[in-house]
């Protein structure tokens, strides 16, 4: 990998020794590429290259595509943890049949303008998820390996718009 060739990024936090463990004893890391175009912007997944008997590990789900055999570590840049950054009420209504709950209008316009407005703050990506319990969106932003977390929250707080 060059200086140029961005790292390929790890979002779930915890991976790093699975890799070292896959690149060691496995073959590798396989990525697997996003086929999936109703998701355009799902992240890749990840899985050793081969099998525990040596073959080529099949395929983890229909809407990926396998990507190259990664197999020097410092290729990779991994989450530490997820922060949150804003956490606020949503307010769903039922899909067309009654069989989903989907948000509202007003509240996935909220969604997208307090998602936009923590990335254009914090000048990085942010992820989003729902609390079911508490009918909340929580806004996180990703901390990874080296870096110093307190820098990225510092005013993370006025995300809010």
């Amino acid at each position: 990998m060059t200086a140029s060739t961005p790292k390929i990024e790890v979002s779930v936090p915890g991976q790093r020794s699975d890799f070292e463990k896959w690149i060691a004893e496995r073959g590798g890391v396989q990525v697997w590429s996003n086929a999936n175009v109703g998701n355009p912007t799902a992240c890749p997944v990840f899985t050793p290259a081969t099998t525990a008997d040596g073959k080529q590990y099949p395929k983890p789900h229909w809407s990926v595509i396998r990507g190259p055999v990664v197999e020097d570590i410092d290729s990779f840049r991994f989450v530490v943890k997820n922060v949150e950054v804003d956490r606020f009420k949503v307010k769903t209504a039922r899909g067309p049949q009654e069989l989903q709950v989907k948000l509202t209008k007003e509240s996935t316009d909220r969604v997208r303008n307090r998602c936009k407005a923590a990335k254009d703050r914090l000048q990085r990506s942010v992820y989003y998820e729902f609390d079911y319990t508490s009918r909340e969106c929580v806004i996180s932003v990703p901390i990874f390996e080296g870096e110093d977390e307190d820098s990225i929250v510092k005013g993370a707080a006025s995300c809010t718009t």
